[in-house]
């Protein structure tokens, strides 16, 4: 495009844009990066020096998306986009407000939530059937516990009986059943 035919046009440089919306270059470059990816193609009109130029419609969709990226619940991208299909349709963007703009996002928002909603539940779903069956494999291993614990018990039993009956019985042996005689009678008879 020749500049003499851009200048039969009314456009802007960005820093009046920027102005203009009360945001700074950055910003301005920001969104007309998503807004030419958005679109697949450059979006706005170059100069010979290849500044971007602003027409009055780039004006209108930019302060639409300034004004959508007010509304907590509207992102930067989703601001983009929603403006981009309003202008297409030539949709009078004075008498659609942020609220219900998003009321209308939320609906294909709230697909992408229940998925991934979904996809937490079935993990979670996963992570509790493998937790159950560990619980049961630790139950069947206290229960198995137990069972050698009571076997362990009951043969601790029968020894203690064991070693109570052995101390419990008299001495076989020869030297300690001789009775004892005292050291007079040993001594003198």
């Amino acid at each position: 495009m020749n500049i003499k035919e851009v200048e039969a046009l009314e456009v802007y440089t960005p820093k009046q844009v920027s102005e203009m919306l009360d945001i700074t270059s950055p910003t301005l470059r920001k969104y007309c990066s998503l807004i030419s990816t958005e679109h697949g193609s450059e979006y706005f009109r170059r100069s010979d020096t290849n500044a971007r130029l602003y027409t009055p419609e780039d004006l209108k969709l930019l302060k639409r998306i300034k004004t959508l990226k007010k509304s907590p619940s509207v992102t930067l991208e989703n601001a983009v986009s929603i403006a981009l299909k309003e202008f297409r349709k030539e949709t009078d963007v004075a008498t659609i407000t942020p609220i219900e703009t998003s009321a209308r996002y939320a609906l294909s928002t709230n697909t992408q939530v229940l998925q991934t909603l979904l996809d937490v539940v079935q993990k979670q779903s996963d992570d509790i059937a493998a937790l159950v069956a560990t619980n049961q494999q630790l139950h069947e291993d206290v229960q198995s516990l137990v069972s050698v614990n009571e076997k362990l018990s009951a043969d601790m039993q029968g020894l203690l009986a064991s070693l109570r009956g052995a101390l419990n019985e008299p001495a076989t042996d020869q030297a300690e059943t001789k009775p004892k005689t005292s050291l007079f009678k040993r001594f003198f008879g």
